[in-house]
């Protein structure tokens, strides 16, 4: 079901309810699964910054508006993933490069905390 997310670049046709479930369960499942496997949790975050990036494209195409707003996804941390193979960098490379875009938006996310 993960690869059908990452995959298929269109979700909304599942509904929210059930990709915020999917999204969740891979989670909770991946977290114990890659416990001791930092390559494995650098694939499970990349997978997961996938989905966040997909519901992104998906629902500014339909809000247009929305891409006037920042995301608040915190692109530093992107650097910090172990990833073996050179297709996770480059999918890697092209999330942050989304979300740094989507980050330089003029209005602040509808989710982010005031900056003191």
């Amino acid at each position: 079901v993960i690869n059908q997310l990452v995959d298929n670049p269109t979700i909304l046709r599942w509904g929210y309810p059930k990709v915020k479930e999917i999204f969740l369960s891979y989670v909770t499942m991946g977290k114990s699964y890659y416990q001791s496997d930092p390559f494995g949790a650098g694939r499970m975050i990349l997978v997961l910054l996938s989905i966040l990036r997909i519901i992104d494209v998906d629902v500014t195409s339909i809000h247009p508006m929305l891409k006037q707003h920042r995301t608040s996804i915190n692109t530093t941390v992107m650097q910090h993933l172990l990833l073996k193979h050179r297709k996770e960098q480059r999918i890697l490379c092209d999330i942050e490069r989304h979300f740094t875009s989507r980050n330089s938006a003029a209005y602040p996310s509808l989710i982010e905390e005031p900056h003191p």
